[in-house]
């Protein structure tokens, strides 16, 4: 639903039409400032911290307590105030889950007039497509557009009741809060399947054959060229686990010419969202059929990015394809031309292959193998698996923690397809609430 002048007239009654101007009763900008960062301290806040929805802590820096104090002041914001990206990009939203940060450059804290608008509603409005539409028609700029300050403040708002404006934010966040609830428990369950990894194949205390601990329980242990492993284990290199190596493809984004062959294409971007299950539809592309064969993904594979796509992203995640995956999708996939699949010589192996990657990656092992001159960070797939050493336990070993990860897989997947429907759910509802098409009971 986009939100148009005429649309006004349609609005209930009983709702007021208003300017942020008039309905905010702070508005704290810290445009042309940018303060001293500092190793530790106070945690501050961009544009690049604000996601649409939520706000991304691992984006953030920070800056001394002196310096805080000296920067803040045009106003603190705090807990349960609304963050609007202004630019680069601008309209992204979040609520702020604390008191005591910095805010920086391209970021407005905004609060609602007390028993006028509430910030939760404020929230879902300036999400909503209605929303969207009053930041965008006020942005200016030619190569990186954004919004003034002076123009925000005549951004247009409607305005129900106090009590429907709860109602309205009560309904939208609890599929909010229900997606943040999956979310968690994925992390959660990702963190077990990573700390059994580490118990079973670092600290080698996979169970021995009554059950116990094998290392802490008296096991074997013999020499390698990686320290002490258990008996009847070996070591080799990653190529060892490896059959093929395919390339990407990103084709046209419209059937042109020879470019017939309709795929999804997984980006870097999509990783590891899309094997969560909380990506929603891949990008529809069109390739050369004498391409397909060669860089058709199958069940089983995975995709590592290879190109950090700008000098601050790193290379080397990872994530793979799921049989669960193929349901939701018309035809078949392709990773970009920035990632490569693997394909194992034996899929058994690959719960094992890719927490063992994935170790490395949390490690920061990858930038060892990575080039590039212009700043873009490239990765040496090729030299870092006939290179890097890895251990190899035993089948019988490997086919146990495939049990628990694949039951642990999957269940994250089911989490992540709840939250895609849950989303869009969200996203439908959203502009009819906003717009009153839909009206909500109110607790008297």
């Amino acid at each position: 639903m986009k939100f148009k002048e005429s649309n006004l007239e349609n609005l209930p009654s009983d709702w007021k039409v208003d300017t942020m101007e008039n309905s905010l009763s702070e508005i704290i900008d810290y445009r042309g400032k940018t303060p001293k960062k500092s190793k530790s301290g106070i945690v501050t806040l961009s544009a690049k911290s604000v996601k649409n929805g939520y706000i991304d802590y691992s984006n953030a820096y920070y800056i001394s307590e002196e310096t805080y104090k000296k920067f803040m002041t045009r106003g603190f914001p705090k807990k349960g105030d609304i963050l609007l990206t202004t630019e680069a990009p601008l309209g992204y939203v979040a609520k702020l889950d604390r008191d005591k940060v910095a805010i920086a450059q391209r970021v407005l804290t905004l609060r609602g007039n007390e028993k006028y608008l509430i910030n939760d509603y404020l929230r879902y409005y300036l999400m909503s497509s209605i929303g969207q539409y009053q930041l965008k028609s006020r942005e200016t700029g030619t190569t990186v557009t954004g919004i003034k300050q002076s123009e925000f403040r005549k951004v247009i708002i409607f305005i129900p009741s106090i009590e429907e404006q709860k109602s309205i934010a009560h309904i939208l966040s609890t599929l909010d809060e229900k997606i943040e609830l999956n979310n968690q428990i994925n992390k959660t369950l990702e963190s077990i399947a990573q700390e059994i990894f580490k118990h079973w194949f670092v600290d080698f205390e996979f169970p021995n054959k009554d059950g116990k601990p094998y290392k802490s329980s008296g096991g074997e242990m013999v020499k390698s060229e990686m320290g002490m492993i258990p008996k009847k284990w070996k070591t080799g290199k990653f190529i060892d686990f490896i059959d093929t190596i395919l390339g990407g493809d990103w084709g046209k984004e419209s059937l042109q010419g020879n470019y017939k062959k309709k795929v999804y294409c997984l980006r870097g971007a999509d990783i590891p969202e899309v094997r969560c299950g909380n990506k929603g539809k891949l990008p529809k592309r069109y390739i050369l059929e004498k391409n397909y064969k060669n860089k058709k993904l199958n069940s089983g594979d995975l995709v590592i990015e290879i190109s950090g796509g700008s000098p601050t992203q790193s290379t080397g995640r990872i994530t793979y394809i799921t049989q669960e995956m193929f349901g939701k999708y018309d035809a078949d996939f392709v990773c970009t031309n920035f990632c490569r699949a693997i394909t194992l010589k034996n899929k058994d192996y690959m719960e094992y292959f890719f927490f063992y990657w994935q170790k490395l990656y949390d490690q920061n092992v990858f930038f060892q193998y990575e080039n590039g001159t212009t700043g873009i960070k490239n990765f040496d797939i090729n030299t870092f698996i006939c290179d890097f050493d890895i251990i190899k336990p035993s089948k019988e070993c490997i086919e146990k923690f495939s049990i628990f990860a694949r039951a642990i897989i999957k269940k994250i997947q089911i989490n992540g397809d709840e939250n895609i429907k849950l989303s869009e759910i969200r996203d439908s509802i959203l502009p009819k609430l906003m717009s009153g098409e839909i009206r909500v009971p109110i607790d008297n």
